[in-house]
């Protein structure tokens, strides 16, 4: 039982949790398929030293984008961002094959109604980034190498300009609407459009400690995730 000792039926209220979600995925009507050609694969390390791995996933002629968790031994887990939809698509497949997908819509509202509820700017203002003239050549691409510091703490990273796809073109107008505009002013005139390939922040505090996301490794091939496998607009 909730709220002042009533009892509560879990059946109906399950019911209607599932009528909610599945409204929210009749709300947005998706392609037959999205379709990605270029993987980037991607080792993060955190501050506590724990490895995680995931994909992103880019599309030549779409403005989508996609991550997949590679953590999870026992489900697989897809995000896709549809920026022409202004949409998230969640797409799991369990351990013996079990297919679901779930869309949360209007991503962009709820975005920026979490990121004012949380905090009116962000520490983004207080970097100064700058492009050091270094290059190196990070899975087969070569990037520029740029630094920034702030009171707290001090980052390096590294963006390549021939990436196989332009993914900041697809992306600049989505981000900007998501991003605090403080971080959108000092990235958009510090940094060329390209994709990230490395980065490593390092805490200026006694311990130092840093988290690194370093790509590993970028294949030009090209894959489809098929909607109606994921089991989207099932009524009751």
């Amino acid at each position: 039982s909730i709220s002042g000792g009533k009892l509560v039926d879990w059946e109906k209220a399950g019911a209607a949790y599932a009528d909610f979600l599945n409204g929210m995925n009749k709300s947005v009507e998706l392609p037959d398929k999205y379709t990605f050609d270029v993987t980037q694969e991607i080792e993060i390390i955190d501050y506590d030293n724990k490895r995680n791995y995931i994909k992103l996933h880019y599309a030549k002629n779409e403005p989508v984008i996609a991550m997949e968790n590679m953590d999870n031994e026992q489900t697989k887990s897809i995000v896709v961002m549809d920026m022409s939809k202004d949409a998230m698509i969640l797409y799991t497949t369990d351990k013996n094959g079990s297919k679901k997908g779930q869309i949360v819509p209007s991503v962009t509202q709820w975005s920026k109604a979490l990121g004012n509820s949380v905090q009116k700017e962000s520490t983004y203002e207080n970097y100064e980034i700058v492009k050091t003239g270094k290059t190196k050549k990070i899975a087969g691409y070569q990037s520029a190498e740029y630094k920034g510091k702030s009171k707290e703490e001090q980052i390096t990273m590294y963006i390549s300009t021939n990436f196989p796809i332009d993914a900041q073109k697809s992306m600049q107008n989505y981000m900007a609407n998501l991003a605090p505009p403080s971080y959108n002013e000092n990235m958009s005139k510090a940094i060329d459009n390209g994709v990230m390939m490395e980065f490593e922040n390092v805490r200026l505090d006694e311990k130092g400690e840093k988290t690194t996301w370093i790509t590993k490794k970028v294949a030009i091939k090209t894959f489809d995730i098929i909607n109606q496998d994921y089991g989207f607009y099932k009524d009751k």
